[in-house]
């Protein structure tokens, strides 16, 4: 059986308790674990455990499988929101404010779609950040859930290189590196401007690396790929602070002294170092960005847009947590992707939000 009424869009107090709901009913069903490894596992008591399973047993959510039909509804309410989206995958899986679940919540669901749809010898390009790092880190063990083989012999491109002295975060480099060690007999691609040495001057500018025929032929080798994985970030205003999604970004915007400038632009989110406002308009080309794109090696958002608007390949966004809605609504607004993967609330937020616009 399934829930009832599984045609309407429930509000999100509800729908927070029929994640926990169906997250328990996983745990105990499908992957066996007793109701006190439950208990420890999210630090809830075992009544707490125990009224959760009678609650699933109480809305039907239980018969053999455990079955997230409204977020099937969400996904088909964004679907037809934005008709350039070819699937929608939402997690069902609970999380609370730590950011260390959400991590691995779309990590896991992001690896899951990458063994359903990556076969041997494709060309991958591969974002930055923490999200798709729990993506890269989650193969090996959704792998063996899954009892799926890896992919061979696949040519791994990062899609953004931020040229400069330090790096915060997740790098693009160390990130196609762990993917190439999780896959047989692949290479991975990831050119970086040389650090400047102490005491010593670069060898050259930006500009004259990009003319590099290496860097190049990099570039056009990655506008035509298989398979694109790309983060979503917001862009934070707060110049003091930097937490959560959005870090390296945030805090190369804060060493060049942008935050105001990208207030002032009405930038609310970014994508592989490139920002972009409420409508979806892209403004690393903005005069006022000079500083911004001479650190950057970057494969050009419009390259996503086009392989969007001719069906050329799959672009995969991985984003979720509350706070990213309004970004992931403008990126939506940018068609800069045509899979979305994310958890149910935030589909909820983006549901409600493209509501109030319409």
């Amino acid at each position: 059986m399934s829930p009832k009424n599984e045609n309407i869009i429930i509000g999100e107090a509800e729908l927070f308790e029929i994640n926990r709901i169906v997250d328990i009913a996983r745990l105990y069903y499908i992957e066996a674990l007793d109701q006190r490894e439950i208990a420890e596992k999210r630090r809830i008591s075992q009544s707490e455990v125990s009224r959760l399973l009678k609650a699933a047993r109480d809305r039907n959510i239980i018969t053999f499988s455990v079955s997230p039909v409204y977020s099937e509804n969400l996904s088909a309410a964004l679907r037809k929101r934005f008709p350039h989206l070819d699937d929608v995958i939402i997690s069902y899986l609970t999380y609370t404010d730590n950011e260390k679940d959400l991590l691995q919540i779309m990590g896991y669901e992001g690896a899951k779609y990458f063994f359903n749809n990556v076969d041997h010898a494709y060309s991958i390009g591969l974002s930055c950040g923490r999200t798709l790092n729990a993506l890269v880190s989650s193969i090996n063990e959704v792998g063996k859930h899954l009892q799926a083989t890896l992919p061979e012999k696949c040519k791994i491109y990062a899609l953004s290189n931020p040229c400069i002295e330090e790096i915060v975060d997740i790098t693009p480099a160390s990130l196609v590196a762990s993917m190439v060690r999780r896959l047989p007999r692949s290479i991975g691609y990831a050119y970086q401007f040389p650090p400047l040495a102490e005491g010593l001057e670069r060898c050259c500018t930006i500009e004259e690396y990009k003319k590099n025929p290496r860097i190049i032929a990099m570039l056009n080798r990655m506008k035509k790929l298989d398979v694109y994985f790309v983060g979503i970030g917001y862009v934070s205003l707060d110049k003091e602070k930097f937490v959560g999604p959005g870090l390296q970004f945030n805090s190369l915007v804060s060493s060049l002294n942008l935050t105001d400038t990208l207030k002032d632009l009405g930038a609310v989110g970014e994508c592989d170092h490139q920002p972009f406002d409420r409508s979806g308009n892209f403004l690393i080309e903005r005069p006022e960005l000079h500083n911004l794109r001479s650190q950057l090696l970057i494969l050009p958002l419009e390259v996503l847009q086009g392989h969007v608007r001719d069906s050329s390949a799959r672009v995969v966004a991985v984003a979720g947590g509350g706070m990213k809605h309004e970004a992931i609504y403008a990126a939506l607004k940018a068609k800069i992707f045509n899979v979305l993967i994310t958890d149910s609330l935030t589909a909820l937020k983006l549901k409600e939000f493209s509501d109030k616009k319409k």
